[in-house]
């Protein structure tokens, strides 16, 4: 067993005295994980229940025994078949926005198959937005309560903003639609809340609004606690619960709906003064925004 096989061991059945924070780094720091791509989709494990498990190698060995077992016309097939190498914040990233039911990694061996519930993307890379910046924000494992969440806009009134932006819920001036989104793009993380029964699977909190998908991110702890108040989502404590993502690694989700041609919305600050985009749409969003501050 290879030392990354190892701390995915030790991360998927921990001992009392583990060093999860230790183990999430180094899972997330790796930088030669392999991928299969058939016909332009990421190859998944096999599964009996047909769940749609993410197939994740740690080795050429466990790459090339799970490519020898599909069946002959499979692999004779093969003609869009694409070998990937990655590091690990590019493959959580992928993982994070795809619908999974779970990760396994080498799920054909040699070694014993390590599987995980989708959360580990989560997990991961916000062990590496936190070391990437020092903040000492707990990991989403534990969830941080809103309540006593730090500011994350002191620098901006979102009000203001969105007041100017989107005067009368109506499109107002692109200068002013700039500037808010450039406020947006510079804050350390977005905030989303989590609905008290995901805590132990910890994501985004989804649900059907006018007729769209929509997850909800909000430029502070306070506007956040807030919606939760609103729609009974405070846990057993009186805390509303979030998960804090990077804008950057929100861009990159939106840059993996795209290409799978989704639709969903990506409301923030709802509740008002609030806007939204659909999730899709950030990347460019994001790049017009920083070609029209040139």
């Amino acid at each position: 067993m290879n030392p990354i096989e190892s701390d995915l061991a030790a991360l998927r059945w921990p001992a009392a005295n583990a060093d999860l924070d230790a183990l999430l780094s180094r899972v997330g720091n790796f930088g030669h994980y392999l991928l299969v791509l058939i016909d332009g989709k990421l190859a998944t494990a096999p599964d009996d229940r047909k769940r749609r498990l993410a197939a994740v190698f740690t080795s050429d060995k466990a790459r090339n025994d799970y490519l020898n077992d599909l069946p002959d016309a499979v692999r004779t097939a093969l003609n869009q078949k694409v070998a990937l190498i990655c590091n690990g914040h590019d493959l959580f990233i992928r993982l994070a926005a795809m619908p999974l039911d779970g990760i396994v990694f080498n799920c054909l061996g040699p070694e014993r198959p390590i599987a995980f519930v989708p959360a580990l993307s989560n997990q991961v890379l916000h062990r590496l937005d936190l070391e990437s910046s020092n903040a000492a924000v707990p990991a989403p494992a534990a969830l941080a309560p809103a309540s006593t969440a730090t500011s994350n806009d002191a620098a901006h009134d979102f009000d203001l903003l969105t007041a100017a932006a989107f005067p009368g819920q109506q499109v107002g001036p692109i200068a002013a639609v700039n500037a808010l989104w450039r406020a947006a793009f510079s804050l350390d993380q977005w905030l989303f809340i989590i609905h008290p029964d995901a805590v132990s699977d910890p994501q985004p909190f989804v649900t059907n609004e006018a007729g769209y998908v929509c997850m909800f991110a909000f430029t502070d702890g306070e506007r956040l606690r807030g919606f939760a108040e609103e729609n009974n989502m405070l846990d057993e404590k009186g805390s509303a619960l979030m998960l804090g993502i990077s804008p950057q690694n929100a861009i990159e989700w939106g840059r993996q709906e795209r290409e799978r041609g989704g639709s969903r919305r990506m409301h923030f600050n709802f509740g008002g003064p609030g806007w939204f985009a659909p999730l899709s749409g950030l990347p460019g969003i994001y790049e017009f925004v920083q070609e029209s501050a040139d």
